[in-house]
Protein backbone atom coordinates (compact mmCIF):
# COMPACT_ATOMS: atom_id res chain seq x y z
CA UNK A 1 0.00 0.00 0.00
CA UNK A 2 3.11 2.29 0.77
CA UNK A 3 3.71 2.13 -2.60
CA UNK A 4 0.39 3.15 -3.98
CA UNK A 5 0.35 6.02 -2.02
CA UNK A 6 3.60 6.69 -3.08
CA UNK A 7 2.54 6.61 -6.65
CA UNK A 8 -0.38 8.73 -6.14
CA UNK A 9 1.47 11.31 -4.47
CA UNK A 10 3.91 11.45 -7.23
CA UNK A 11 0.82 11.75 -10.26
CA UNK A 12 -0.69 14.20 -7.70
CA UNK A 13 2.07 16.02 -7.66
CA UNK A 14 3.21 15.57 -11.28
CA UNK A 15 -0.63 16.93 -12.40
CA UNK A 16 0.27 20.59 -9.92
CA UNK A 17 3.15 20.93 -11.08
CA UNK A 18 1.82 21.04 -14.49
CA UNK A 19 -1.04 22.93 -13.71
CA UNK A 20 1.44 25.41 -12.34
CA UNK A 21 3.30 25.75 -14.88
CA UNK A 22 2.88 29.40 -16.89
CA UNK A 23 1.28 28.34 -20.40
CA UNK A 24 3.61 28.97 -23.49
CA UNK A 25 3.38 32.39 -25.15
CA UNK A 26 2.22 31.94 -28.43
CA UNK A 27 3.50 34.14 -30.95
CA UNK A 28 1.03 36.49 -32.61
CA UNK A 29 1.90 36.97 -36.23
CA UNK A 30 0.63 40.28 -37.16
CA UNK A 31 0.54 40.64 -41.13
CA UNK A 32 2.40 43.43 -42.37
CA UNK A 33 0.66 46.31 -44.17
CA UNK A 34 2.59 46.93 -47.44
CA UNK A 35 3.98 50.49 -47.15
CA UNK A 36 4.63 52.67 -50.20
CA UNK A 37 8.29 52.21 -50.49
CA UNK A 38 10.15 55.57 -49.77
CA UNK A 39 11.95 56.67 -52.93
CA UNK A 40 14.48 58.77 -53.01
CA UNK A 41 14.32 62.14 -54.45
CA UNK A 42 16.17 61.53 -57.63
CA UNK A 43 19.63 64.39 -58.53
CA UNK A 44 19.27 66.14 -61.85
CA UNK A 45 21.99 64.34 -64.03
CA UNK A 46 25.08 66.19 -64.06
CA UNK A 47 25.81 67.56 -67.15
CA UNK A 48 29.12 67.12 -67.98
CA UNK A 49 32.23 68.18 -70.38
CA UNK A 50 31.70 64.85 -72.18
CA UNK A 51 27.52 65.66 -72.78
CA UNK A 52 28.24 68.94 -74.40
CA UNK A 53 31.19 66.96 -77.27
CA UNK A 54 28.56 64.31 -77.61
CA UNK A 55 25.95 67.33 -78.39
CA UNK A 56 29.24 68.20 -80.52
CA UNK A 57 29.51 65.28 -82.53
CA UNK A 58 25.75 65.02 -83.24
CA UNK A 59 25.27 68.19 -84.64
CA UNK A 60 28.62 68.19 -86.49
CA UNK A 61 27.39 65.01 -88.41
CA UNK A 62 24.27 66.73 -89.68
CA UNK A 63 26.31 69.71 -91.18
CA UNK A 64 28.10 70.53 -94.85
CA UNK A 65 31.31 69.45 -96.00
CA UNK A 66 31.40 73.23 -96.23
CA UNK A 67 30.58 74.30 -92.77
CA UNK A 68 32.37 71.38 -91.67
CA UNK A 69 35.65 72.97 -92.77
CA UNK A 70 34.60 76.57 -91.67
CA UNK A 71 34.29 75.10 -88.25
CA UNK A 72 37.24 73.50 -88.79
CA UNK A 73 39.69 77.01 -89.25
CA UNK A 74 37.37 78.26 -86.59
CA UNK A 75 39.04 76.00 -84.13
CA UNK A 76 42.15 75.94 -85.55
CA UNK A 77 42.40 80.10 -84.67
CA UNK A 78 41.15 79.37 -81.69
CA UNK A 79 43.73 78.35 -78.18
CA UNK A 80 44.81 75.00 -78.42
CA UNK A 81 43.76 72.69 -75.46
CA UNK A 82 42.30 69.16 -75.46
CA UNK A 83 38.83 70.26 -75.95
CA UNK A 84 39.57 71.88 -79.03
CA UNK A 85 41.85 69.06 -80.34
CA UNK A 86 39.05 66.52 -79.45
CA UNK A 87 36.51 68.83 -81.35
CA UNK A 88 38.99 68.89 -84.51
CA UNK A 89 39.15 65.19 -84.04
CA UNK A 90 35.68 65.28 -84.35
CA UNK A 91 35.26 67.52 -87.65
CA UNK A 92 38.38 65.56 -88.95
CA UNK A 93 36.73 62.32 -88.71
CA UNK A 94 33.11 63.77 -90.23
CA UNK A 95 34.96 64.66 -93.17
CA UNK A 96 35.93 60.80 -93.45
CA UNK A 97 39.04 61.35 -96.01
CA UNK A 98 42.40 58.66 -95.56
CA UNK A 99 44.22 62.00 -95.00
CA UNK A 100 41.26 63.76 -92.36
CA UNK A 101 41.24 60.51 -90.05
CA UNK A 102 44.97 60.28 -89.76
CA UNK A 103 45.30 63.50 -88.79
CA UNK A 104 42.28 63.01 -86.30
CA UNK A 105 43.81 59.92 -84.41
CA UNK A 106 47.03 62.07 -84.29
CA UNK A 107 45.36 64.70 -82.49
CA UNK A 108 43.46 61.72 -80.42
CA UNK A 109 46.10 60.00 -79.45
CA UNK A 110 47.72 63.26 -78.00
CA UNK A 111 45.33 63.59 -75.81
CA UNK A 112 45.04 60.14 -74.93
CA UNK A 113 49.06 59.94 -73.73
CA UNK A 114 48.66 63.52 -71.80
CA UNK A 115 48.65 63.81 -68.56
CA UNK A 116 47.05 67.01 -68.68
CA UNK A 117 43.96 67.11 -66.06
CA UNK A 118 41.33 68.18 -68.58
CA UNK A 119 42.36 65.28 -71.18
CA UNK A 120 42.41 62.84 -68.27
CA UNK A 121 38.46 63.87 -68.06
CA UNK A 122 37.96 63.36 -71.59
CA UNK A 123 40.04 59.84 -72.04
CA UNK A 124 36.74 57.44 -72.51
CA UNK A 125 35.88 59.80 -75.45
CA UNK A 126 39.12 60.16 -77.00
CA UNK A 127 39.57 56.60 -76.41
CA UNK A 128 36.33 55.95 -78.18
CA UNK A 129 36.61 58.23 -80.91
CA UNK A 130 40.14 56.89 -81.84
CA UNK A 131 38.91 53.12 -81.75
CA UNK A 132 36.43 53.94 -84.28
CA UNK A 133 38.79 56.39 -86.70
CA UNK A 134 41.40 53.68 -86.62
CA UNK A 135 38.71 51.33 -87.58
CA UNK A 136 37.62 53.18 -90.35
CA UNK A 137 40.59 53.83 -91.90
CA UNK A 138 41.42 50.04 -91.63
CA UNK A 139 37.93 49.82 -93.74
CA UNK A 140 39.13 52.46 -96.04
CA UNK A 141 42.76 50.29 -96.40
CA UNK A 142 41.06 47.32 -97.36
CA UNK A 143 38.19 49.01 -99.70
CA UNK A 144 41.28 50.44 -101.26
CA UNK A 145 43.31 47.17 -101.39
CA UNK A 146 40.07 45.50 -102.97
CA UNK A 147 39.76 48.20 -105.34
CA UNK A 148 42.96 48.04 -106.77
CA UNK A 149 42.18 43.83 -107.21
CA UNK A 150 39.57 44.62 -108.99
CA UNK A 151 40.88 46.90 -111.38
CA UNK A 152 44.27 44.27 -111.75
CA UNK A 153 41.55 41.88 -112.63
CA UNK A 154 39.79 43.34 -114.83
CA UNK A 155 42.52 44.53 -116.56
CA UNK A 156 44.16 40.98 -117.05
CA UNK A 157 40.37 40.18 -118.47
CA UNK A 158 40.47 43.10 -120.75
CA UNK A 159 44.11 41.31 -122.01
CA UNK A 160 43.04 38.12 -122.29
CA UNK A 161 39.96 39.32 -124.68
CA UNK A 162 41.98 41.48 -126.38
CA UNK A 163 44.43 38.28 -127.00
CA UNK A 164 41.23 36.13 -128.14
CA UNK A 165 40.14 38.75 -130.02
CA UNK A 166 43.15 39.00 -132.23
CA UNK A 167 43.83 35.11 -132.61
CA UNK A 168 40.23 34.61 -133.78
CA UNK A 169 41.28 37.78 -136.47
CA UNK A 170 44.46 35.39 -137.53
CA UNK A 171 42.79 32.33 -137.64
CA UNK A 172 40.01 34.19 -140.36
CA UNK A 173 43.02 35.59 -142.12
CA UNK A 174 44.50 31.64 -142.78
CA UNK A 175 43.48 30.10 -146.19
CA UNK A 176 40.73 27.85 -145.28
CA UNK A 177 42.42 24.28 -145.87
CA UNK A 178 40.66 21.60 -148.22
CA UNK A 179 38.55 19.07 -146.04
CA UNK A 180 39.68 15.39 -147.06
CA UNK A 181 37.12 13.68 -148.67
CA UNK A 182 36.70 9.51 -149.01
CA UNK A 183 36.71 9.53 -152.07
CA UNK A 184 40.75 10.40 -152.40
CA UNK A 185 41.69 7.39 -150.76
CA UNK A 186 43.24 5.17 -152.68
Amino acid sequence: MNTKIMLAVCGLSSVLLLGCKTPPTSEVIVPSVPTSPVIAPVAAPVHTEIDDLLAYYQSNHQMSQTELLKNLVDLNSALKSPHSDLQKAIILGCLRGPVELSRATVLLDGIIKSSDPQAQRLLPLATLLYANYSEWRRLDDALDKQNQQLKEAQRRADQLSQKLEDLKAIEQQLPSRPHASNESRP
